[in-house]
C-alpha cells in the first residue's frame, strides 16, 4: 500500500494548489481539456491504472457517511465517489500522476489538496474540520451528545481549532470570546481565580463559585485549579444561565465544560509552540493512538509555559509577575466490546509564578501625592510594595469513568479525586513601607461520584436522564499575618493567625430530566428536577478580630427547570427556559463581627428567551437571547478596608440582560463575527450596616461591567493564508468605598478596549502565524476594586493589570 504524498490547502472554491500549477506549467496540454474532452483518460504509455481508497472522519474520529469524494486527474478527468456508513471510500481506474483531491461533507469544511497517484493502490485518510457556520456541532450541555443549534440553552462554543489558532491556553484567554463573561486571576495563577458571568461574581472570600467548571465531566470545585493549561482540547462549551437540574450547586450563573480530545484508533499527534514579548513561551505535545487496535486506546499530552514580568516592584525594581507552569495528562480507554467503554485519566499541574496579588493604583497622581508624598513617584506598571511575594500551586486528579450503550438504556458511572495545594506570600499593606506580610497555605482534597441512566441513542420521542451524585471535600487554610519589626507605626512584631479554619462538606443529590417532541417534532418540552442536600462543618480558632465559629450548616433545596422550544423552520429555532440555581452558604474567614461570621445561601430564578437561526444559504448564523435573574440573598463582597473584606448578603438583587452571537460569511474568503453582551445588574434591597442603615438599595452591583463586545473580521484569500483583526471592549464598572459606617462612596471606573491582530497560514497538517495582542499597549484592569489604604489618605482604585502588548508567533505540526 502506497501512502499518497500531498500538499494540503484550506478549501477555497477557486483556489488551486502550487503543485497543480507546477503540473500545468511543466506538462504541455495537461489540464487544458475543453468541456467536450472532460472524461477522457490520458495515460502515459506503458503505465497501468491507480486506485485510491481511504476513510473520512470528523475530528472526534467518527465516520462521515455520504461524504463526497472528487478526484480530478492530470488529464482533466473527474471521478466521484461517496463514503459508506463506516466513512470508507474507493475510487478506481485513475490515471497515475498529479491529481486534485476534494472531500465534501455536510456541515464540514471543504477539503482540497494536491496529490500524486502511483500505479496500483494508494491510500488517503482525512479528518474534516467543522465548518465555521456549522449548525450540527455536537455538544454535551445536557450530558448527552446533541447538535449545538438544536440545544435549547444559551451556549458559546470554542472549537479546538479556534483555541489553537487564537492561543487559548487558559481560562483567562476566554475574555472576549464569551459575552457577559470576565475572568481574571490575581496577577498570579497560583492564588485565586476571579470571574463574573451574567452579573454573578466571586472573589477570594467565597467558598463556592456561582459558575461551575467541568473537565471531561469531572467538576473542579475550587479556584486554585482553574488556571491549568488547556491543551489537546476538542472544544469548550460555555453554558449560560442556571444549570441546577443537571449540574447542581454553583452552576447558578452557568457552566464551563472543557472537553479534551478522546483517544483515537489511529496514531495522531500535535506539537505546538509559541514565543512572544517578555520571553513568553508555550510548548505542548499530544499523542494519541491504539495500544491494541479497536480495544485499548491512549492519549498523552503535556505542556510548559512561562514569561518574564511586566510589573516591577517599587522598592527593588525587580520583576514581580513572572510566570512558569507545567501540565501533564494521560488517558487510557478500554473497549472490551462494542457496548462498553472504560476511561481512566490522571493529570497534574505545577505553577510557580512570581507575586501573588499583583495590584497597582489606577490613579497614579493621587497615589503619588498621598502615599508617596516626598518620595520618588510610582511609575505605570510598578506595584507599591516592599515585598515582592511569591505563589506556588500543585494539583493532581485521578478519575475513572465507565460507559454502557445499550438498546434499552445508556449508563455512565464516574468517580474522581482531585487535590490542590497552594502557598503564597504577599505584601498585605500594599505600600512601600515595611508593615505586614500575608503567608497563606491551602489544601483541598475532593471526591466526586456520579451515576446516570439515560435513554438509548436511538430514542427520539422520549429522551430521559436520571441519576445521583455525591461530593465530599475538605478545605484547610493556614492564614498568617506577619507584622514587621521595622514598621513605622509602632506595632510590635508579631504573627497573627486567622484561625486555621477547617471545613468539610458533603453534598449528595438526585436528579432527573425528560424531554419529548411533538407536532412532527417541531415542539420540544424538557422538564428537570434536582434535590440537593448540604452538610457542612466548620472548625476554627479565633481570628485577629476575636471572631470564631465552630458548628455546622445543614441545608437542602429543590432545583426545578423547564424548557420549551419550537422549530419554526429547519433553520429557525426558538426557546424559553425557566430554571432555579443556588450557591450554598458558608463562613467568613475575615469576619469583623459575630454577625458577619456566616453568610446565607444564595438562590435565584432565571427566565430566558432565545433564538438560533441560519439565513442566506447558511452564510449568516445568529444566536440571541434575553434573560432576567431574580436573586435572593445575593452573596456579595463587602470591602471595608484592606483587612476588612468579607462576604455579606443583599436580600434581593436582579440582573436583566441580552446577548448576541453572530457570524456572517458573505463569501468564502471573508468572515465577520460579533459577540455582544449587555447587562443591568442592581441591588434591590441591600443593607450593608444595619446599625447605621448604610445601604446600597437600587444601586449597581459592583465589579459587573455593563457591556462586553467583541468584533472580528477574517480574510482568507488563498492556500490557507488568513488575516484576522479583533476588537475587544469591556464596559464601565462601579465600586464602593464602605469604610464609612454612614454612607457608601461610589467610584466609577471607565471601560477599556484592546485590539488584537494575527496573520498566518493554516494547513491541515501544520500552521504558523504571527500575532500582536493589545496592539495599542493599553493599560487596562480585568479586575478592579477600591484601594482604601489605611492611614495614607489614598482614596482610589487598585487593580490587576492586563497583559501588555505582546508580539510573537505560534506554530503547530500535526501528524
Amino acid at each position: 500500500m502506497i501512502i499518497v504524498s500531498r500538499l494540503h490547502e484550506h478549501a477555497r472554491p477557486l483556489a488551486v494548489s502550487f503543485s497543480l500549477v507546477a503540473c500545468l506549467l511543466l506538462s504541455p496540454g495537461s489540464f487544458a481539456q475543453s468541456a467536450q474532452n472532460v472524461g477522457a483518460l490520458h495515460s502515459s504509455p506503458g503505465l497501468g491504472t491507480a486506485t485510491l481508497a481511504g476513510k473520512i472522519l470528523d475530528q472526534r474520529g467518527r465516520a462521515l457517511l455520504s461524504s463526497s469524494v472528487t478526484v480530478i486527474t492530470m488529464g482533466g478527468r473527474t471521478v466521484k465517489a461517496m463514503t459508506d456508513d463506516r466513512g470508507l471510500y474507493k475510487v478506481t481506474n485513475l490515471e497515475p500522476g498529479a491529481a486534485q483531491l476534494i472531500f465534501e461533507a455536510p456541515d464540514m469544511e471543504r477539503f482540497s489538496t494536491a496529490i500524486s497517484l502511483h500505479e496500483g493502490e494508494n491510500s488517503f485518510d482525512e479528518h474534516l474540520a467543522v465548518s465555521p457556520l456549522n449548525s450540527s456541532v455536537v455538544v454535551t450541555a445536557q450530558k448527552r451528545d446533541e447538535e449545538l443549534e438544536q440545544t435549547p440553552v444559551s451556549i458559546d462554543l470554542i472549537t479546538g481549532n479556534q483555541a489553537e489558532r487564537d492561543g487559548i491556553h487558559e481560562l483567562g484567554d476566554l475574555n472576549g470570546k464569551v459575552s457577559n463573561f470576565l475572568y481574571s486571576n490575581t496577577g498570579s495563577r497560583g492564588v485565586f481565580s476571579i470571574f463574573i458571568m451574567r452579573g454573578f461574581a466571586n472573589n477570594a472570600n467565597s467558598i463556592d463559585p456561582s459558575t461551575a467548571f467541568y473537565v471531561d465531566g469531572i467538576p473542579v470545585n475550587d479556584f486554585f485549579t482553574l488556571d491549568q493549561q488547556l491543551i489537546d482540547i476538542d472544544h469548550i462549551e460555555v453554558l449560560k444561565g442556571p444549570q441546577g437540574a443537571l449540574y447542581g450547586a454553583s452552576s447558578e450563573a452557568g457552566v464551563i465544560n472543557i472537553i479534551s480530545k478522546a483517544p483515537t484508533n489511529e496514531y495522531h499527534g500535535t506539537v505546538t509552540g509559541s514565543y512572544a514579548s517578555y520571553n513568553g513561551y508555550q510548548t505542548g505535545v499530544s499523542v494519541s493512538g491504539p495500544a491494541i487496535k479497536d480495544r485499548l486506546l491512549f492519549a498523552v499530552s503535556g505542556a510548559v509555559d512561562g514569561r518574564d514580568a511586566f510589573v516591577t516592584g517599587y522598592v527593588d525594581g525587580k520583576g514581580i509577575n513572572t510566570q512558569s507552569s507545567r501540565f501533564g495528562r494521560a488517558r487510557l480507554d478500554w473497549i472490551p466490546q462494542e457496548k462498553w467503554r472504560f476511561s481512566a485519566v490522571i493529570d497534574g499541574t505545577h505553577v510557580a509564578d512570581g507575586g501573588s496579588y499583583v495590584l497597582i493604583p489606577t490613579d497614579l497622581t493621587q497615589f503619588n501625592q498621598t502615599v508617596l508624598a516626598g518620595l520618588p513617584p510610582l511609575q505605570p506598571y510598578q506595584e507599591p510594595v516592599d515585598t515582592d511575594g511569591s505563589s506556588g500551586l500543585g494539583t493532581n486528579s485521578e478519575s475513572l469513568q465507565s460507559f454502557y450503550s445499550g438498546n434499552s438504556f445508556n449508563f455512565t458511572a464516574l468517580v474522581a479525586r482531585r487535590e490542590a495545594l497552594a502557598h503564597y506570600v504577599q505584601d498585605a499593606d500594599l505600600s512601600p513601607v515595611p508593615f505586614y506580610v500575608n503567608d497563606f497555605r491551602f489544601r483541598h482534597p475532593a471526591w466526586n461520584e456520579e451515576f446516570r441512566f439515560q435513554s438509548p441513542d436511538k430514542s427520539k420521542k422520549w429522551i430521559w436522564t436520571v441519576g445521583a451524585s455525591f461530593l465530599n471535600d475538605t478545605r484547610h487554610n493556614q492564614d498568617l499575618l506577619n507584622i514587621s519589626p521595622a514598621n513605622p507605626y509602632g506595632y510590635p512584631a508579631s504573627t497573627l493567625s486567622y484561625g486555621d479554619p477547617l471545613m468539610t462538606s458533603f453534598i449528595p443529590a438526585v436528579f432527573g430530566q425528560v424531554s419529548t417532541r411533538r407536532f412532527h417534532e417541531r415542539l420540544g418540552i424538557t422538564a428537570g428536577f434536582r434535590e440537593e442536600w448540604l452538610g457542612r462543618s466548620l472548625l476554627r480558632q479565633p481570628n485577629p478580630n476575636g471572631i470564631t465559629y465552630n458548628g455546622s450548616i445543614h441545608d437542602s433545596i429543590p432545583l426545578p427547570s423547564f424548557i420549551a422550544d419550537y422549530r419554526v423552520r429547519p433553520n429557525l429555532f426558538v426557546y424559553y427556559s425557566l430554571g432555579r440555581g443556588w450557591v450554598p452558604g458558608g463562613q467568613n474567614i475575615y469576619a469583623t463581627t459575630l454577625d458577619t461570621a456566616l453568610y446565607k445561601r444564595q438562590s435565584s430564578l432565571s427566565n430566558e428567551i432565545g433564538i438560533k437561526t441560519t439565513q442566506f444559504h447558511d452564510t449568516l448564523a445568529i444566536n440571541a437571547d434575553i434573560f432576567h435573574n431574580g436573586v435572593q440573598n445575593y452573596q456579595d463582597t463587602v470591602y471595608a478596608g484592606i483587612l476588612t473584606s468579607y462576604f455579606g448578603n443583599a436580600a434581593r438583587a436582579h440582573m436583566n440582560g441580552a446577548e448576541l452571537e453572530a457570524g456572517w460569511q458573505p463569501v468564502h474568503q471573508v468572515k465577520f463575527d460579533a459577540n455582544v453582551g449587555l447587562i443591568s445588574a442592581r441591588y434591590d434591597d441591600y443593607v450593608v450596616n444595619p446599625s447605621t442603615n448604610l445601604n446600597l438599595n437600587n444601586s449597581r452591583i459592583h465589579s459587573v461591567p455593563g457591556t462586553t463586545t467583541t468584533l472580528s473580521v477574517q480574510y482568507s484569500p488563498y492556500h490557507g493564508f488568513f488575516l484576522k483583526g479583533e476588537w475587544n471592549e469591556v464596559g464601565s464598572r462601579i465600586e464602593y468605598d464602605l469604610t464609612s459606617s454612614i454612607s457608601a462612596v461610589p467610584y466609577r471606573f471607565g471601560g477599556y478596549g484592546i485590539f488584537n491582530l494575527q496573520a498566518g497560514i493554516d494547513h491541515n497538517r501544520w500552521s504558523t502565524l504571527v500575532f500582536a495582542n493589545n496592539l495599542g499597549d493599553r493599560l487596562y484592569f480585568p479586575w478592579i476594586t477600591v484601594g482604601t489604604n489605611d492611614g495614607t489618605g489614598y482614596q482610589g482604585g487598585i487593580g490587576i493589570p492586563g497583559m501588555r502588548r505582546q508580539i510573537g508567533f505560534r506554530t503547530a505540526l500535526r501528524f
